[in-house]
């Protein structure tokens, strides 16, 4: 009797487990597909409106439309490009609702700084898109008319040619000071603290020569410009002709092998949990590789940015970090 009773029991437990098995599975994969439910926030590591800046906002308003919550862009500029992984890390939980804005001067600062999170292994990577489009230029008044006649000024006047960048050791002095040692030439590097004090010297006249993004050199480019806040590019560090500007010279040409690749990326605290990560990753790359954006890239002067995976964005930040090393013991920086 005993052993009839205890084969009901199993067999009423056991009905018991398929009726809830599914419940208990659905609360699961409800809870998984439940993300977002509110506002994610992209921590920017410059200030408003440069080139990196105009790009993470373009980014979030695709974001917005494909996750269907709100995504604003906050703007923490500070430590080389390096606060905003600091807020994604160490203020903020793993949640996949605060996502850290990334680019070459991130790894390129934390080499200098021996700063982190180390964005090669203490982060999570959602991918990224390459951009060539780095370019040295001066100002139209300024009588430079080639990045020849640039060299021949620095021969002439050694040390007292200025050229302004966005930041000490970020992407664009990183360029600068590869010419430099390239050229065998010596002039002044200024580093302004971002990329809209740098350009309001730029066109106001206060510095005749500046190093940034073609993003930032295309309004000033035309016939439309008045004469006084005209801007001419003298070379671009990219492999080849630059989409954007097939017209300007490579530093290749006039025989400096100066490359570079930068990228601008987003990622995520490396704790959040998984089904977030690969969520924001599969919507960051079916952003990034669509023709609608691709053509806003091309509107705001990023053309040519091709999508990288974030294997191979924490490849090329690697790089980015071990050209920082490299720039340190050829300038004596510790």
């Amino acid at each position: 009797m005993r052993s009839k009773r205890f084969v009901i029991c199993l067999g009423m437990c056991i009905g018991l487990l398929f009726l809830v098995a599914p419940v208990l599975t659905g609360t699961v994969e409800s809870a998984e597909e439940a993300y977002p439910t509110k506002t994610i926030k992209v921590i920017a590591g410059f200030p408003a409106g440069g080139g990196t800046d105009a790009w993470g906002r373009t980014t979030a308003t695709f974001l917005e439309k494909k996750l269907g919550v709100p995504v604003v862009v906050v703007n923490k500029p500070g430590a080389g490009s390096t606060a905003q992984l600091e807020e994604v890390l160490a203020k903020q939980p793993a949640d996949g609702y605060t996502i850290s804005q990334i680019e070459a001067a991130t790894p390129l600062n934390q080499a200098k700084m021996k700063i982190g999170p180390d964005v090669r292994s203490e982060i999570a990577i959602l991918g990224s898109l390459t951009y060539q489009g780095y370019m040295f230029g001066a100002r139209s008044d300024a009588k430079v008319w080639s990045l020849k006649d640039f060299v021949e000024l620095c021969k002439a006047k050694p040390g007292e040619i200025q050229v302004g960048v966005s930041s000490a050791f970020g992407t664009q002095a990183a360029i600068v000071t590869m010419f430099k040692s390239a050229a065998n030439i010596d002039f002044k590097m200024v580093a302004y603290g971002g990329n809209a004090p740098l350009w309001k010297d730029f066109l106001g006249g206060r510095i005749n020569f500046g190093h940034e993004g073609w993003m930032a050199f295309k309004p000033y480019i035309g016939g439309k410009v008045e004469p006084a806040m005209r801007l001419r590019p003298l070379a671009v560090a990219a492999e080849g002709p630059f989409p954007g500007a097939p017209w300007v010279p490579t530093y290749r040409d006039f025989g400096y092998d100066v490359v570079f690749d930068g990228f601008h990326g987003m990622a995520v605290h490396k704790d959040t949990p998984a089904h977030i990560v690969q969520k924001l990753r599969a919507v960051f790359k079916e952003i990034a590789t669509s023709p609608e954006y691709l053509k806003k890239m091309d509107q705001l002067g990023r053309d040519g940015m091709e999508y990288r995976t974030p294997e191979q964005t924490q490849k090329m930040a690697a790089g980015m970090y071990e050209l920082a090393k490299q720039l340190m013991k050829e300038t004596g920086s510790k």
